[in-house]
C-alpha cells in the first residue's frame, strides 16, 4: 500500500500536471480570442473602407454632375451674351454705314 508521503507526492505531480495542461489550455483561448478579434477587426476596417470608397464614388459623381450643370448654364449664357453682341454689332455696323452715307 502506497504510503501518505506518495499520496502525497502522487497528488502534487497530479496538481501540477493539470495546472499545466490548464495554463495550456488558457493559452490556447487567449490565443483564439485574440486571432478571432484580429479577424473581426479587419473585416469591420474592409467593411469601412468598402464604405469610404463608396461615399467617395457617390461624391465624385455628384461633383461631376454640378460641374457639367455649371459648365453647361456658363455656356449658355456665354452664346446668349455672344448673340446679343452680334445682334448690337449689326444694330451698330448698320448705324455707322447710315452715318457714312449721310456725309
Amino acid at each position: 500500500m502506497p504510503s501518505i508521503i506518495d499520496a502525497i507526492q502522487n497528488a502534487e505531480k497530479n496538481a501540477a500536471e493539470i495546472k499545466k495542461e490548464a495554463l495550456l489550455s488558457a493559452r490556447q483561448v487567449v490565443l483564439l480570442a485574440e486571432k478571432q478579434e484580429n479577424t473581426r477587426f479587419e473585416e469591420a476596417l474592409a467593411k469601412e473602407r468598402e464604405e469610404l470608397f463608396a461615399a467617395r464614388e457617390e461624391a465624385e459623381k455628384e461633383g461631376e454632375t454640378i460641374k457639367n450643370t455649371i459648365l453647361q448654364d456658363k455656356t449658355d449664357e456665354a452664346r446668349a451674351m455672344g448673340d446679343t453682341a452680334a445682334k448690337k454689332s449689326d444694330k451698330a455696323v448698320g448705324f455707322i454705314l447710315s452715318k457714312i452715307k449721310t456725309l
